[in-house]
């Protein structure tokens, strides 16, 4: 199609801008389409890698403890009777495993934590133990009993004829 005029050129011009969004509407589509189709993968990928990295090891206190423990656990008890490879392979796998999972999950772990342990340290869950009277003397028998007697009792004013109003003690 040749342009003659004016017209022609502007109604071009919008064609080809609207056929521009319509391939830009298309790519994005696909792109979507291929970012959920590889998902999967990807999720794959990011085991395997929290399987062979130790990118988040160091040598915390709670990292040794899981070394430990997966050795203890897997090495001396439960792959005993296993060959050289898989006693070597599997407790590898384990701890990088639980040192990625631990790193990626400290915060919650340590509120979950700190929540447990006030839990349990609450004055109310302590067994209170009843206290003991000690025995009163004499003397002391006597003193309480004057105290008592000699505690302060609310005094009233009653207004006499006179003047001077009078105190007066209510019991």
């Amino acid at each position: 199609m040749k342009i003659e005029n004016i017209e022609q050129l502007k109604v071009e011009k919008l064609r080809l801008e609207n056929d521009i969004l319509i391939a830009k509407a298309k790519l994005t589509e696909d792109i979507k389409m291929l970012q959920a189709e590889i998902q999967p993968v990807r999720q794959m990928v990011d085991v395997s890698k929290n399987l062979f990295v130790e990118s988040n090891r160091n040598n915390s206190l709670v990292n040794i403890g899981l070394d430990l423990g997966v050795d203890m656990l897997l090495r001396n008890t439960l792959l005993r009777s296993s060959s050289w490879l898989v006693r070597l392979a599997v407790p590898f796998f384990a701890k990088n495993l639980l040192s990625n999972y631990v790193a990626k999950n400290k915060d919650e772990m340590v509120n979950q934590s700190v929540a447990w342990f006030n839990e349990k340290t609450k004055p109310e869950n302590t067994l209170q133990l009843p206290q003991a009277k000690a025995k009163q003397g004499l003397l002391e028998k006597s003193l309480l009993w004057v105290k008592k007697v000699t505690s302060e009792k609310p005094i009233e004013i009653i207004e006499h004829s006179g003047n001077q109003p009078k105190l007066a003690i209510t019991t």
